[in-house]
């Protein structure tokens, strides 16, 4: 992720899906806070939506693991 397109780009393909409630990407940090319906969504799912739109996703911990 190198410019503000990348960060428009990460949180317009993530925030599509329904399951996704919000997206905040930071691009001095190089992360993306993600609210989704983890029911009905994975982590991993997320970071190939992220990968397929060309860039790499990482999990990390989550401060809030029901969100």
């Amino acid at each position: 992720m190198h410019c503000p397109s990348c960060v428009a780009l990460i949180e317009e393909t993530l925030v599509r899906d329904p399951r996704v409630a919000r997206v905040t990407v930071d691009l001095d940090h190089g992360r993306a806070s993600v609210a989704f319906d983890r029911g009905a969504i994975s982590v991993d799912e997320l970071c190939a939506t992220v990968t397929g739109a060309g860039y790499t996703a990482t999990p990390i911990a989550s401060p809030n693991p029901t969100s």
